[in-house]
């Protein structure tokens, strides 16, 4: 929750983020620009394409197309920091990209009429398979476990340790660098952050706090959720590269020789295609002196049928951790 409780005073603005005021929210742009490249939360309509809706069989469905809690609550156009496009999961469900809606619970209405016209199974479908969209029945705990995937993921706890056994590098300690205290013992730890929104840039966040040097490196051409920056960026380099450049490629390739770790918060292949998938950096760092860790970060995990599928902190909770209770919820 600390991504809700900064304040920042540059130049003496003193800028909340719990602020209400529309004169902020024009200043905290300033300082960090808006990612919100598909208009995620310009109006109650769009706003609400996030949601858990009933579906025809009295079963519920965590609909996702953006993320914002603070921002959802107040609709401000201003601050308004989306992270992804709710369009693909509007056509999902069979409504317009626009509606008039004087209130939150009317711009509710229609998607809890298309949304209660379509089986789950129909749901997650159009949600996973045809747009590519996060979105996840809301399962039991139990129906999880007895579930393909909730089977193929029973072995694994909070984290998987792999090691790629290479003799040529022995195991050793970071570089050594002059700031390593007791407050900061990462001092000298180099990483390479490719990642967005919340859960991987969370795990950065921390390993900068404890004073590794982080650069993080995203794409001037990709949605971001850009209202958490100043709290999930803490302490971190920034730089922009796109994958999509030869010579960009390059560059995140010597960063990452002269990284001692590299986490990536994105779905099993989608690095693949730029040659900075695990198996990639394994072989671009198999000559140098000390070996690499590579960090994955996935919704859904790396086993299973569903470790493809696109996915947030709130689709994880809902497609493992549903409780009765939920039937009180939103629509």
């Amino acid at each position: 929750m600390s991504t809700l409780l900064y304040t920042i005073d540059p130049e003496g603005d003193n800028i909340s983020a719990l602020s209400a005021t529309v004169q902020d929210g024009a200043k905290a742009l300033q300082y960090f620009p808006s990612n919100d490249i598909h208009r995620q939360q310009a109006t109650p309509h769009r706003a609400s394409c996030t949601n858990i809706y009933k579906t025809k069989d009295q079963r519920f469905f965590h609909l996702h197309g953006i993320f914002n809690p603070l921002v959802s609550a107040s609709y401000r156009t201003d601050i308004a920091e989306g992270s992804m496009n709710p369009d693909p999961s509007l056509e999902s469900v069979g409504l317009p990209k626009e509606m008039d809606a004087r209130s939150l619970e009317e711009a509710w209405k229609p998607y809890i009429d298309a949304v209660s016209s379509k089986d789950s199974q129909e749901m997650q479908h159009l949600a996973s398979e045809v747009h590519r969209q996060a979105g996840t029945i809301c399962w039991t705990t139990e129906e999880y476990k007895a579930s393909k995937h909730g089977k193929a993921n029973a072995h694994v706890g909070l984290w998987e340790v792999r090691e790629h056994a290479n003799p040529g590098q022995p195991a050793t300690w970071w570089q050594d660098a002059p700031h390593t205290c007791a407050q900061r013992p990462l001092g000298g730890l180099k990483i390479v952050d490719l990642t967005r929104v919340i859960a991987a840039p969370s795990i950065t966040r921390g390993l900068a706090e404890l004073g590794a040097s982080v650069m993080r490196v995203t794409a001037p051409h990709l949605v971001d959720f850009s209202g958490l920056h100043c709290d999930l960026n803490w302490g971190k380099w920034n730089s922009h590269l796109d994958f999509r450049k030869p010579e960009d490629r390059e560059k995140i390739r010597a960063l990452i020789l002269e990284a001692d770790v590299v986490v990536t918060g994105y779905r099993p292949q989608v690095l693949d295609k730029w040659q900075l998938g695990e198996e990639d950096i394994l072989e671009l760092c198999k000559d140098r002196k000390g070996g690499i860790v590579y960090v994955r970060e996935n919704c859904y995990g790396w086993h299973g049928p569903w470790a493809h599928r696109s996915g947030w902190q709130q689709i994880s909770d809902a497609v493992s951790r549903h409780h009765e209770s939920q039937q009180h919820r939103r629509g």
